[in-house]
């Protein structure tokens, strides 16, 4: 298990976000994530109360990586579960805004939500430096977080989606409009959500080329959202291996 910081390698790094016990928690590490993600967002059927995450952190080796995931929570009600419980890093999946994220000593990984319009307003705001629209839209004033996130834009929920996207948008995004890149003039590691599977994950690293990715949905259970399923997980983590970005 690695520190949980995302590099630019040519395979990248995997979150598993959702953890709700400590079998999975150590099946996750085990097949090869390097963090472990826990929800703290009430309304998430994958929500854990900070004193049993506090718990699950306990009974799990210290070289765990686990990252709390919250949306749009009091920044002083962040910072005291944090040290409750014990994590090594934030994500903010809501409207969170630069200053706040950039006012944690932990890091930071901050999510967007990615669609045409995103795409088309956040490389308009790059290219004028315009800063007409609301800055929690645009990657590029989280100038002071560890990572940016990328996950489907959906109505039905502030947290992860389970649902993909077109994933050539990011490279319109990055200015790279033919197939792939290199992540040569990433300003921060991109993290993939969305949607991601043992079937698709090999199209994802060809097209995206992620530092890291995120999955929770494509893991769980059928008849059980907060429960991973092994064999789930261990065809991703099988098909990881197999797959050769071009």
């Amino acid at each position: 298990m690695t520190s949980g910081e995302p590099s630019y390698a040519l395979r990248p790094q995997v979150k598993v976000c959702g953890i709700t016990n400590e079998d999975d928690a150590r099946r996750s590490a085990s097949l090869g994530a390097s963090m472990l993600g826990i929800v703290f967002a009430n309304t998430s059927p994958r929500y854990l109360s900070p004193r049993d995450a506090q718990t699950l952190v306990s009974r799990c080796p210290p070289s765990f990586c686990f990252v709390g995931v919250f949306v749009d929570e009091d920044a002083s009600r962040v910072r005291e579960i944090a040290s409750l419980v014990g994590l090594q890093k934030l994500q903010f999946q809501g409207t969170e805004s630069p200053d706040y994220c950039h006012s944690f000593s932990l890091p930071v990984i901050k999510a967007f939500r990615v669609d045409e319009n995103f795409v088309r307003a956040a490389r308009h705001k790059a290219s004028d430096g315009s800063h007409k629209n609301s800055p929690s839209d645009f990657p590029q004033h989280y100038d002071r977080v560890s990572a940016h996130l990328f996950d489907s834009k959906s109505s039905k929920s502030q947290g992860g989606s389970g649902e993909t996207f077109d994933w050539r948008l990011l490279n319109l995004l990055e200015g790279k409009e033919n197939s792939g890149n290199n992540g040569t003039a990433r300003a921060k590691p991109w993290i993939l959500a969305g949607g991601i599977n043992a079937d698709n994950v090999e199209q994802a690293m060809t097209i995206v080329r992620p530092d890291a990715l995120d999955l929770s949905s494509a893991l769980a259970k059928d008849d059980n959202p907060r429960e991973k399923d092994k064999l789930k997980m261990e065809n991703f983590f099988r098909a990881i291996d197999k797959a050769n970005p071009k």
